[in-house]
């Protein structure tokens, strides 16, 4: 009897399921759309150049999917354009004179370890981009500093100003509108907040990405930031200020919105975003990164199947768990970590460098030290130097930005006529060979004996010869100096009140003791 004889007991057929339209190759498309405004308006500001980082880095992207297609013998997806899309948005994080070869190795890692390593589109749990962007980042963090690639130009990074400033000294060097218009330093198409928010509706009115990813996560920095702007305005800044710097709409409109790594349920999405965004702040504010968003975006990609639960209670839970470890775990490294970590700065960085800045003391300025607030609720170390029983000196750590990051500088002040008495480097990671040199003595002793005032280059009007190749080296030591200066001008009479009074207890200790005697 043949098989169509015989007698069909069960059916088997597709269920007739309504098809929304959308195709990945659209939404690459509409992506693409929206992505072109930033580049546009990237190229405004930061010339030709843009187009031969988004070009090589798109071109990677392409070339690195389909050589591993090729090697795990599947067929050719180039024509889906998320290879291409991604490798846009990779641009986008970059610095606008990014070398050739950052650019090819974080597309390539992009693709292979963001993408293809987990099965190609859809399949991967954190964000490609981020992946590759995080990649170059940790490990070639100079290259990827904008600060450092991004010199001709007259903007300023504002979030770096935040960091070691705080918010007073940020929001005088910046307006929204100018925010607004990208005139900031920062990566090359993320900065550029106006094309980012049209090109965020675009995206939104074609159904591309979901409304409640993205208004979550901006609410999510807006009720945080608020937050600790209301409690302590000096020390905490507007958080509207948070939105339009560094990489934040850009990660709430194109990367935390990434399919496969975000959650589908509406209250999953709403939680999702707004813990996103909350990260943004925490990482910014405790944390040692300037912005740090795309990190923000991997540890929620990280959550997303727990805000993917369908139990409300069980994820609640489940978050509330993992939120209270994690925080307990923080809280109990940085508080067990504090005292160690301060006695050896003490030991190996500072102790040095005040024994080089006061060659001839009485004292141990290390152990007769004083903790100062200053504005945004810090507090900074004053070494005292004592000689003949009297105050004659104090040191004063300062920090300035110089090529490869902060320039940390111990300055002794004379506490008699404010001059410098002398200074020493504590900490740098400039060029070796060039920037470097800010620590040789020939470089340091031009300080000696300067009034505040004149230190600066002598290209700035002030007395200081820059370094040969290391102006920006050289800057970074003179804005340390100044910032030393700043604290010292600030702190000076009560300073001045606190070992005088030390003195007059000690000479009243000593004349009671006589008398007993």
């Amino acid at each position: 009897m043949s098989n169509l004889d015989k007698k069909i007991l069960f059916f088997l057929s597709v269920a007739p399921f309504w098809h929304c339209g959308r195709t990945i190759r659209g939404n690459s498309i509409h992506t693409g759309i929206a992505l072109m405004l930033v580049i546009a308006m990237a190229i405004w500001h930061w010339g030709l150049p843009v187009l031969g980082v988004v070009a090589l880095s798109a071109l990677v992207s392409l070339l690195t999917e389909e050589f591993w297609n090729k090697v795990m013998e599947r067929c050719s997806t180039w024509s889906d354009g998320t290879a291409l899309v991604s490798g846009v948005m990779l641009a986008c994080l970059l610095p606008a004179t990014a070398p050739f070869w950052l650019v090819i190795i974080g597309a390539f890692c992009m693709i292979t370890f963001g993408k293809m390593a987990f099965g190609g589109y859809g399949a991967n749990p954190v964000s490609t981009v981020c992946v590759g962007w995080a990649m170059i980042f940790i490990s070639f963090p100079i290259y990827m500093d904008p600060n450092a690639m991004l010199l001709q130009t007259d903007f300023i990074d504002p979030l770096v100003r935040l960091k070691y400033f705080g918010p007073d000294f940020m929001m005088n060097c910046v307006s929204f509108t100018g925010l607004l218009f990208g005139h900031q330093i920062g990566a090359l198409g993320a900065s550029q907040n106006l094309a980012i928010i049209i090109g965020g509706i675009y995206l939104l009115a074609r159904g591309v990405i979901r409304m409640e990813i993205v208004i979550s996560f901006i609410a999510g920095i807006l009720l945080l930031g608020g937050i600790l702007n209301i409690y302590n305005p000096e020390q905490y800044v507007n958080p509207f200020y948070h939105l339009l710097t560094g990489t934040t709409l850009f990660c709430a409109f194109f990367l935390a919105t990434e399919f496969a790594c975000a959650p589908d349920r509406a209250i999953g999405m709403w939680l999702y975003g707004l813990v996103g965004g909350m990260l943004v702040v925490v990482i910014r504010t405790y944390g040692i990164y300037t912005d740090g968003a795309p990190f923000a975006v991997m540890l929620i990609n990280l959550l997303s199947p727990y805000f993917a639960m369908k139990s409300i209670i069980k994820m609640v839970s489940v978050l509330s768990v993992l939120c209270a470890v994690a925080g307990f775990v923080l809280s109990y490294l940085k508080i067990s970590t504090v005292t160690p970590i301060e006695n050896q700065l003490l030991t190996y960085v500072q102790g040095p460098a005040i024994l080089n800045v006061f060659k001839d003391v009485e004292n141990s300025p290390i152990q007769e030290r004083k903790s100062f607030a200053v504005g945004g609720g810090k507090n900074i170390n004053v070494f005292p130097a004592i000689k003949d029983g009297k105050l004659f000196g104090v040191a004063i750590e300062g920090f300035g930005q110089g090529f490869g990051g902060d320039i940390g500088v111990m300055v002794g002040f004379n506490v008699n006529d404010d001059s410098l008495i002398n200074i020493d480097i504590t900490t740098h990671k400039e060029t070796p060979g060039l920037g470097s040199r800010v620590s040789e003595d020939s470089f340091k002793k031009q300080f000696e004996g300067k009034p505040l005032h004149a230190v600066l280059l002598k290209s700035q009007g002030g007395e200081i010869d820059a370094i040969s190749g290391a102006t920006v080296s050289s800057n970074g030591t003179v804005l340390a100096i100044n910032d030393a200066g700043n604290q010292y001008k600030a702190l000076k009479k009560e300073i001045i009140n606190t070992w005088n009074s030390g003195a007059k207890n000690e000479f009243l200790q000593g004349i009671h003791q006589r008398a007993v005697e």
